[in-house]
């Protein structure tokens, strides 16, 4: 649970317009960045996206271009890109930290795992209402580093540790198949396929073939 991403096959490559955006519209993560000891152009840019937000909420306009963003920053233009990712990064890094940071009062830490064409992403949010399998997810915070920022709620697990309760919820790039499922149970319960695929991700040739078993269901 220390990893922020474990990588598993399908990579995204954000640019830095990505993390940008990311970060601007989740300027409350990168305000529990305040007092860590940072790079001078680091903390000029860091400055620079918790101050303009306002104006951007304000006035309605669009994200500057980054050429224009380095001269009301005060940094190198060649700096950019390197510390909108290094923000971005120290932003996971104390998510797996101190996650009770990223939780407001009367809202519950929550564990999200969200399984993107075999790569997983692992970060802690707080949440006033827990969603429901099959319901929509959007956390635009994550689109630099999978290329998407809406997902579905797979399952929702529960789990008593130390006296303590963990809730996990699990999310996919791809809506909930509720027939996909069906073929999966049955399949489970007549020991066509491992407890690994039913409680995990179906292979794509295990898809396929239970297509094929039970095509008349």
């Amino acid at each position: 649970m220390g990893k922020v991403i474990i990588d598993n096959g399908f990579k995204y490559k954000g640019n830095s317009k990505d993390f940008l955006e990311a970060l601007m519209n989740n300027t409350h993560y990168c305000g529990l960045l305040r007092n860590f000891k940072k790079e001078e152009t680091y903390e000029k840019l860091l400055h620079w996206i918790l101050s303009y937000e306002p104006v951007l909420t304000s006035t309605g306009k669009e994200f500057p271009d980054l050429k224009e963003i380095y001269k009301m920053a005060g940094i190198p233009y060649s700096h950019i890109g390197t510390d909108l990712r290094d923000i971005y990064f120290a932003i996971f890094k104390l998510n797996v930290d101190d996650p009770s940071k990223f939780v407001d009062r009367n809202r519950k830490l929550c564990q999200v795992l969200i399984n993107c064409f075999g790569e997983r992403v692992y970060f802690r949010v707080g949440l006033g209402v827990i969603p429901r399998a099959g319901e929509k997810f959007t956390f635009s915070f994550v689109k630099p580093i999978l290329g998407f920022e809406t997902f579905w709620v797979k399952n929702v697990n529960h789990e008593i540790y130390n006296g303590g309760q963990i809730l996990t919820i699990e999310l996919d790039v791809e809506p909930l198949n509720l027939y996909l499922q069906l073929l999966t149970e049955k399949a489970y319960l007549n020991d066509k396929i491992p407890g690994l695929e039913y409680y995990g991700n179906l292979k794509d040739e295990t898809r396929e073939k239970l297509v094929k078993l039970y095509k008349n269901l």
